[in-house]
């Protein structure tokens, strides 16, 4: 069955081309009068962050990524004992020029995170997951925890926490410690930590966004807000807005694969509020609300999608299943200033995520569709109604964290940091029949940690972290760091570090009532079978040890490159093993969490940029990417190794590909911006050997590699509008392949239309 939106234009690449030819020709044919004078455009348009700009000057440059780092609630030392450990950066500029609608999105512009729609490779787009390890991924906003959940049905987990819940207009920067825990930050991100920053505004903007995807209707509108008023250095206040309003159509439609994929209708709503207020001498107060909440299109329990007609063209309604809600809030309160000696920053937080899955309903499949779906739509239709499911979580946070400088010899300050963490973590979860389950839990943690950056010469240093995590389920551990920075000469810098990590299983791991039910389609038998999910209560933490070694060089200014050299080994690594089991209702597949056993990752991270100023103006080039050496789990059971390096791993149903690499390009002059991306990721081979099947038969096949190329300008109309407007996946690449892996099998699959396919997005921003 062919999909296709009321846009023809857009399966037709010749025309792609000639836009695309049209679009960089308009650019260079614009008048020099309407071109926005250095003076006008420093005066009115928004001052990017100084991490954001290389000055070239006579004298070379220090190499570094940023300037000042000022986490909210995290006790770190300073920008340059940061830098003792790999952090990737996705600073304002690169925010504000992305086409990405939200953070998940976003995040593809490093490779060590790179997303795949399907599921197969890192993990969905609402999901953070540093090479590939989006369970022991630690995601913070501000340096804050949030309460999170995790993807819908019965592959969740409740402690991971969905990218959407941010206004893109709030992001200022995005920072990512790769490859290990922190002590200061936390222990249990084992694979890493992503740091949201939010950022400041001034005034009152306003944004507008459309898409259109080539496949299916799938079209999406959306809008933004930002209000900033007030500065805390002159008005002793500061107050900050940012809203998001976005729609998504529903669409549906049967690839060559024989699977039934759905992008289905929602609205969702984002909010971020921020106060920042002068109190009695240097002490100052700061609070934030955020929220966000997905709901269907409609109030029915069936949500509407369109496909296209083969006979006469006319869209016609078809009716999905489940229908899902996903709300979650937090606010933020707290304290900085100094105190005998000491800089510090108290603050307590609370919050609440919520997700609501209700029963199947099914309407009659319209006559003009393939025998496939038909027969797809028959066999879920007779099937018993899916219990309706609620989970709700709640976290409560309080911290302390106190710094200052010791001494400060020639060779340069030596720095303590100390720290105390507590939180409460609650999930209730309901299910109503046919597998009635009513049951909640809870737990207490409590965590000390200190850091010390200390000089052993004028450009030799070393960092030191020790944690202490006490768990009121599962015990404590204690966890460290040490980090090493040699700057022989001003453009050569190399670092490494090594430490371990502490991961509790989640409430909904311990859990060994059943906690999630869903279905799963059989591909040989071409029936759905039920799923169900439960946990155990004696499973064990998950500890890791991780490593890093690396460079930075700077042989001149306008060209930086680097690499890290990286490996994480994960002990009683925690996942789910299937097994068969029966009820009155009949069989089913039942996913159990077990701890499966030893996981290890090793590769290389890699990144280069060029800065080129020429005659039409400033170009930027860069490539960053990631060699993937081995990703293998050594099962406690069997002892037996599996590797799931360029091959789907039979007990995970994961794979990770060799290679991933992500390169740019910009050109910038007068009041126009031109820019391209191209993402690329290796092949692998795939074997579809399903338990559901019976036998050991399996189907092999080789996935080609992928890749995409977007292309984009901005172009600012006046001093207060820019117009932007993107082509994503010009050559319409991501679709087939996202249907190649062994996912797109499963039944009433879901998938985001932002990443999926040609599409064109169009963005226009009002500054008042």
């Amino acid at each position: 069955m062919k999909k296709t939106n009321a846009s023809g234009f857009m399966r037709s690449r010749p025309t792609w081309v000639l836009l695309a030819c049209g679009f960089a020709c308009s650019a260079a044919m614009a008048s020099p009068d309407k071109a926005l004078s250095p003076e006008v455009s420093a005066a009115e348009m928004p001052v990017p962050n100084p991490e954001c700009e290389i000055t070239v000057t006579a004298a070379p440059l220090q190499f570094r990524q940023f300037d000042e780092v000022e986490i909210k609630g995290v006790a770190i030392t300073d920008a340059q004992a940061k830098l003792a450990q790999p952090v990737q950066v996705i600073c304002r500029r690169e925010v504000e020029r992305s086409p990405a609608s939200f953070a998940g999105e976003l995040l593809q512009q490093l490779p060590a995170l790179l997303q795949h729609p399907a599921g197969g490779l890192s993990g969905p787009l609402g999901l953070a997951s540093v090479h590939g390890h989006a369970a022991g991924t630690l995601v913070l906003l501000n340096g804050q925890r949030l309460p999170g959940l995790g993807l819908s049905g019965w592959r969740g987990r409740s402690d991971a926490l969905d990218l959407r819940f941010l206004p893109l207009s709030a992001i200022d920067r995005v920072e990512v410690q790769t490859p290990g825990a922190s002590s200061a930050l936390g222990s249990d991100g084992i694979a890493g930590v992503v740091n949201i920053r939010t950022r400041s505004t001034r005034g009152l903007a306003i944004g507008a966004e459309s898409l259109h995807p080539s496949r299916g209707e799938g079209e999406g509108q959306g809008l933004n807000v930002a209000w900033g008023h007030g500065s805390l250095r002159t008005d002793g206040y500061a107050l900050q807005l940012h809203a998001a309003l976005s729609r998504r159509h529903g669409a549906l439609w049967s690839p060559d694969l024989q699977a039934l994929r759905v992008a289905p209708a929602s609205t969702r709503s984002q909010w971020f509020m921020s106060g920042d207020w002068a109190l009695s001498g240097p002490w100052t107060g700061f609070a934030h609300l955020l929220g966000t909440q997905e709901t269907p299109a409609s109030q029915t329990v069936a949500a509407d999608a369109a496909i296209q007609f083969p006979a006469d063209g006319r869209p016609g309604p078809w009716s999905w299943v489940p229908s899902e809600r996903q709300a979650m809030h937090q606010w933020r309160l707290g304290l900085q200033g100094p105190w005998q000696g000491w800089d510090l920053l108290a603050s307590a937080s609370s919050g609440q995520a919520r997700q609501q899955e209700k029963s199947l309903l099914l309407g009659p499949a319209p006559d003009a569709v393939d025998r496939f779906v038909q027969d797809r739509w028959l066999a879920l239709k007779d099937l018993p109604a899916l219990a309706e499911q609620r989970h709700d979580t709640r976290l409560h946070t309080l911290n302390v964290q106190v710094q200052r400088e010791l001494d400060s010899p020639p060779q340069g300050p030596r720095t303590l940091a100390l720290g105390w963490d507590w939180r409460q973590e609650s999930l209730n979860s309901q299910m109503a029949p046919p597998a009635t389950s009513i049951w909640t839990a809870q737990r207490q943690q409590w965590a000390v940690h200190a850091e010390l950056k200390t000089p052993l010469a004028e450009h030799h240093e070393v960092s030191a972290s020790l944690r202490h995590d006490q768990y009121s389920d599962v015990g404590g551990a204690q966890t460290g760091q040490l980090a090493w920075k040699w700057r022989p000469s001003t453009p050569f810098l190399m670092r490494a570090s090594l430490g371990t990590g502490f991961r509790a299983p989640g409430l909904e791991q311990l859990n060994p009532n059943i906690t999630r039910s869903g279905l799963l389609w059989d591909p040989a038998r071409l029936s759905p079978w039920r799923v169900q999910r439960r946990g155990q209560a004696q499973l064990q933490a998950e500890a890791s040890t991780h490593a890093s070694w690396g460079f930075r060089l700077e042989p001149q200014p306008r060209w930086t490159w680097g690499a890290e050299l990286w490996q994480i080994d994960v002990r009683r690594a925690l996942g789910d093993q299937s097994q068969w089991a029966s009820d009155a209702a009949g069989s089913y597949l039942e996913l159990v969490a077990t701890n499966l056993g030893r996981s290890r990752k090793q590769g290389i991270d890699f990144d280069t940029e060029w800065r080129v100023p020429t005659d039409v103006g400033l170009m930027r080039l860069s490539f960053k990417g990631v060699l993937y050496l081995k990703s293998e789990l050594q099962e406690s059971r069997t002892g037996r190794t599996v590797s799931d390096l360029a091959q789907v791993s039979g007990i995970t149903q994961t794979v990770t590909p060799r290679h991933q690499w992500v390169g740019g390009a910009s050109l910038e002059w007068a009041n126009w911006v031109l820019m391209s991306g191209l993402r690329y990721s290796s092949g692998y081979r795939e074997v579809q050997n399903w338990p559901l099947a019976g036998d050991s038969a399996g189907n092999t096949r080789q996935v080609s590699g992928h890749w995409k190329l977007d292309l984009g300008g901005q172009w600012a109309l006046s001093r207060q509008m820019t117009v932007s407007a993107w082509l994503q996946d010009v050559t319409d690449s991501g679709h087939s392949h996202a249907l190649s892996t062994v996912q797109a099998l499963q039944g009433g699959d879901r998938l985001s239309l932002e990443d999926v396919g040609r599409s064109l997005k169009l963005r226009v921003n009002y500054r008042f």
